[in-house]
């Protein structure tokens, strides 16, 4: 299940997943520990104000992939609040990944945290796994998708190489 969330998954005459080129899936990550919330509020995301200015993408890590398969997994995620999405795309960054089924909060109607990083040209991933094996803060990711023509959306098979050249799959 993990997927990218191209612009025009949400934003009329948003950005494909064709119309991207390759070199903006991959790019330094930086994974944030939030798995003792069930909100991320910017206030959770402050402290890694520099790491988050000198990267390309940033990781949630909430262990939800934990309950992958279980009817647990698709409700009562953690989720990203609308002004953290807000905060966070104020940065240069490329894309906004998580370990959920998705960066909005389980009965959203509206997907304002979608359309907020979306409306912006930033893209998300989501069903990260294997984040727990991730020993390093700071990794190289390759979330390459398919490239599908007028696509707003595409499987991935999202890889971390660490300092180690240890390659570790995130899909």
């Amino acid at each position: 299940g993990t997927h990218i969330d191209a612009p025009s998954h949400m934003i009329n005459k948003g950005k494909t997943i064709d119309e991207f080129n390759i070199n903006d899936f991959i790019g330094i990550a930086v994974i944030i520990d939030v798995s003792k919330l069930k909100r991320i509020d910017i206030e959770d995301l402050i402290l890694y104000t520099e790491k988050i200015n000198n990267c390309d993408f940033v990781i949630l890590k909430t262990g939800w992939y934990k309950y992958w398969g279980s009817n647990s997994y698709l409700q009562g995620f953690p989720s990203l609040t609308e002004d953290a999405a807000k905060w966070l795309c104020s940065f240069n960054i490329r894309g906004i990944g998580i370990d959920t089924i998705s960066i909005d909060n389980f009965d959203s109607i509206d997907f304002e945290v979608h359309n907020t990083i979306l409306s912006r040209g930033i893209i998300i991933i989501e069903n990260i796994t294997n984040l727990d094996e991730v020993r390093e803060e700071e990794f190289t990711l390759v979330a390459t998708p398919l490239k599908i023509e007028t696509g707003d959306a595409s499987p991935v098979r999202a890889i971390a190489i660490t300092n180690g050249a240890a390659e570790i799959a995130l899909k």
